[in-house]
């Protein structure tokens, strides 16, 4: 799929989508080796040029809120954004077992703030909300540390 530009051809992308469904395809494999080509064809910016920064991204954040619903809880991811997280965070869920009732999406430049209202007979103990949290931090991108400029 094109990163900019126009969308591909329906035809093309339900080819894809069945060959996904079907498990002909590996998506996290097709969007790992995404990933991986666009930070490698990233422009290095030298210090000269770029902007000065003292902090990188915010490493990745879940909180938890409660809601009305005694029945559900909700799960806040905040992180920053990557080629398909959105599909990975799906799988985190799914791999699990999680009932996501509903979802909010939001990008804000380069942070997603996600939220996902899970049903709480899958997410209720404490024992199962830390290992959702651990599934999904280790999907989450954490941000390289910035290097101070060269002093000349």
């Amino acid at each position: 799929m094109p990163r900019f530009g126009a969308p591909p051809a329906a035809g093309l992308l339900r080819q894809e989508f069945v060959r996904a469904r079907s498990g002909d395809l590996d998506l996290l494999a097709e969007l790992e080796a995404k990933d991986r080509a666009a930070r490698e064809s990233a422009p290095s910016v030298g210090p000269e040029h770029a902007v000065p920064g003292m902090y990188s991204q915010a490493p990745p954040r879940l909180i938890w809120l409660d809601t009305t619903d005694p029945g559900q809880i909700v799960l806040e991811v905040r992180a920053e954004d990557r080629i398909g997280m959105l599909c990975r965070l799906a799988g985190v869920f799914e791999d699990l077992g999680a009932d996501v009732r509903w979802a909010t999406v939001t990008t804000i430049g380069s942070t997603v703030v996600d939220s996902f209202c899970v049903d709480v007979s899958t997410a209720g103990t404490r024992a199962s909300r830390e290992r959702l949290e651990q599934a999904l931090l280790a999907v989450l991108p954490t941000p390289e540390p910035k290097k101070p400029p060269a002093v000349s």
